[in-house]
């Protein structure tokens, strides 16, 4: 088979599974739709995700140095940065970009992980986030930082959630700076809400799309200095080098 064959045979497969998911999502069979993409469009990077999975479910995640007990009068004075794994994940989900952080010091501020459920968003998962977000500023509290913002870098259903507490849904709002959606894009209705309700927000919101993503396949509606489309699936998106790069430039904006 030659390359124009190889690649006509690839992408018939790849259009015949977003046939399927469609089908799926249709049915509102969400979970066997992300479940069936993962597995037959990015199979390495669904076993890979697979084996760092046990890794998460630790009671102390301090690799990397991420979840600190407790942070320095230094460390308070920049902003901390909540990561938030997607549907059917943990916190592993981050070990990727755990160790390109520790490759580089890039002077950012202290980094927090989450465990959340999985399936539909329920008010568990903002009881959770608004724990995780209270437990965060205890510890800037102690150096009168209390009213810092939490920047949140979230992976689809987390990016999705944090939107959603963008949107005052139990007042989080008030404590997120920037977010960085991963495999996540805002709708226009969803955009053009987040844009009446408070206009300089839309302005720290961040998307990064994978141009092989057939879970999340929308077009961003934001402008190209806070969008980066990339080649990769929907979990791919998690391990590629090129996604750490801009997470960490628009941290450090």
């Amino acid at each position: 088979m030659n390359a124009i064959s190889w690649k006509k045979a690839v992408e018939f497969y790849r259009k015949l599974i977003r046939k399927m998911i469609c089908f799926l999502r249709e049915r509102q069979w969400k979970a066997a739709a992300v479940m069936f993409g993962t597995m037959l469009l990015e199979p390495l990077h669904a076993i890979k995700a697979g084996f760092a999975t046990p890794l998460g479910w630790r009671k102390r995640f301090n690799f990397y140095q991420f979840n600190p007990g407790s942070v320095t009068s230094e460390q308070a004075q920049k902003r901390p940065i909540l990561l938030i794994h997607g549907n059917y994940h943990n916190q592993s989900a981050w070990l990727d970009f755990a160790k390109k952080l520790a490759a580089t010091n890039f002077g950012l501020g202290p980094i927090y992980t989450i465990n959340l459920p999985s399936g539909e968003i329920t008010n568990n998962d903002y009881d959770c986030l608004d724990e995780k977000i209270n437990s965060i500023k205890g510890q800037y509290c102690h150096y009168g930082y209390g009213d810092t913002k939490i920047d949140i870098v979230g992976h689809s259903r987390g990016a999705y959630l944090a939107q959603m507490a963008i949107k005052n849904i139990l007042g989080l709002s008030n404590y997120i700076g920037k977010l960085i959606k991963i495999g996540s894009i805002l709708d226009k209705e969803n955009f053009d809400l987040i844009r009446r309700q408070n206009p300089v927000l839309i302005n720290h919101i961040y998307e990064i799309r994978g141009l092989k993503d057939c879970i999340e396949c929308g077009k961003s509606l934001l402008p190209q200095r806070q969008r980066l489309d990339v080649d990769s699936g929907h979990l791919g998106l998690l391990y590629l080098s090129k996604t750490h790069e801009q997470i960490i430039e628009w941290l450090l904006l």
